[in-house]
């Protein structure tokens, strides 16, 4: 009986609140680019492929962080690409192209790798490999606070230690 209780306040406080912190939305390339030039947010790429191991690590620790999220979800478009899924194509500036190439265009050359974008699709940067959450969280204040424009990754790190 207690135990029924017990679990019944559970699933009733799991499913109450604000859901849109506990997920992300994910939208393909071209619907993404769409949504971020509309919205005048950044993008971020997630460039992964199935088989990569610290992909689906990336996907369970980093983006189901509640910090993470909540910056992802207020200033960033995101948009997940299957590097290796030649039957998706995207459009980007002048350019029809699969997903492989699309990888191969913004530089990507192993999994996984982020890749960010200003909400006009202009390319702002590329990181390279899994970014544990506090990493991620330094990275996406970073771009969205439009740091990057004004002093280097390494000195925004340091001035964030300092205070």
């Amino acid at each position: 009986m207690i135990l029924s209780f017990i679990l019944q306040l559970f699933l009733l406080t799991g499913l109450s609140g604000d859901q849109q912190t506990s997920t992300l939305k994910w939208h393909d390339f071209n619907e993404g680019l769409e949504l971020a030039k509309k919205q005048k947010k950044y993008v971020l790429i997630d460039f992964y492929t199935d088989w990569c191991g610290w992909c689906k690590k990336m996907d369970k620790e980093t983006y189901t962080n509640p910090s993470v999220i909540q910056i992802l979800t207020k200033n960033f478009i995101l948009i997940k690409v299957n590097a290796e899924d030649a039957a998706k194509s995207a459009q980007y500036k002048q350019y029809k192209v699969t997903y492989p190439e699309l990888s191969q265009g913004f530089g990507v050359t192993g999994f996984p790798a982020t890749v960010f974008l200003n909400s006009a699709a202009d390319y702002v940067t590329l990181v390279p490999g899994y970014l544990p959450s506090d990493e991620m969280i330094t990275i996406l204040k970073f771009i969205h606070t439009n740091a990057y424009e004004k002093v280097t990754y390494p000195d925004f790190k340091k001035s964030l230690s300092s205070k």
